[in-house]
């Protein structure tokens, strides 16, 4: 709403833009094409335009590393290129969001854009997360998505807002280095998703799962979900690029943020799994009491 962007702008001097849907799908039905898009890119112009019209010097944006992932990716960098070929809808809105906020630098306010992994930390409201949780506690996670070597990059919550002040920091002090640059923000941790939940999944209790199935047969499972959806079937539980995110390795580094903002992560998983646990203890209490 570019009114209600207008009034939050007013008076402020640094806009952090962090609002995004997240939808996987690569066939998506128009409506949430539209909507999706609506959000994701013309969302970010409105607030973009908002934080130039109030006089906002700075204006941090909240990207993914998933602008940079078609196919495997192995300790890629902020030169590796955008991935145009990607077709699930959140990673083409973010990549077409987050060039309007660089091309934006310098022309009447400083621009810059994070990448963090994919974001945890307690109490998150995560809709992966709570699912996850939802299939450990009914018994079904029994079995491992392909081979377990695949790696991928995540980043707490914490080194998120770390990376974003740091950013706004750097806009403020060295706008000719910062300004119109993006920067992956991660835990520097890169490791197996299955690696990443076994002390979560063992620490509530319950057994990590040793068996593992191919990834092809669920990915064209996931396909023909999809297409399915797309001729009017229900949203499938699986998505393409879901699968993929698990079983093809997609890691970065972060020279570039430790550099130029002086970036380190502050949490990484041994210190943060413990509050992961103690949340999803509350949550599986929360969710058996209301069923």
């Amino acid at each position: 709403d570019a009114d209600l962007a207008r009034t939050a702008c007013e008076g402020v001097d640094t806009v952090f833009h962090t609002a995004a849907i997240i939808n996987l799908l690569r066939m998506a039905r128009p409506a949430a094409r539209e909507l999706v898009t609506s959000v994701n890119v013309d969302g970010t112009a409105n607030v973009l335009k908002a934080a130039l019209d109030a006089g906002a010097g700075a204006f941090v944006h909240t990207s993914s590393h998933n602008v940079g992932i078609a196919g495997t990716v192995e300790m890629g960098d902020e030169e590796t290129p955008y991935a145009d070929s990607a077709r699930d809808l959140y990673t083409t809105t973010k990549i077409a969001a987050e060039r309007l906020v660089l091309a934006a630098d310098g022309d009447g306010i400083r621009t810059a854009a994070i990448r963090p992994g994919g974001v945890w930390g307690p109490d998150d409201g995560s809709i992966m997360l709570t699912k996850f949780l939802d299939e450990v506690a009914k018994g079904r996670y029994v079995v491992l998505i392909g081979d377990g070597k695949a790696r991928t990059d995540s980043t707490h919550v914490e080194n998120v807002v770390e990376g974003l002040i740091l950013a706004a920091i750097g806009l403020r002090n060295r706008p000719d280095v910062v300004g119109g640059q993006a920067y992956l923000i991660t835990d520097d941790e890169p490791m197996n998703t299955y690696d990443w939940y076994r002390p979560i999944v063992e620490g509530l209790g319950y057994p990590h799962p040793k068996r593992h199935i191919p990834a092809a047969p669920l990915r064209w499972a996931a396909w023909l979900g999809e297409l399915f959806h797309r001729l009017g079937a229900p949203e499938p539980l699986l998505q393409v690029a879901a699968i993929d995110k698990i079983t093809l390795t997609c890691t970065f580094r972060i020279d570039k943020a430790k550099r130029d903002l002086g970036y380190k992560p502050l949490v990484d998983l041994k210190r943060g799994a413990p509050d992961i646990i103690e949340y999803a203890r509350g949550y599986l209490e929360r969710s058996q009491t209301s069923t």
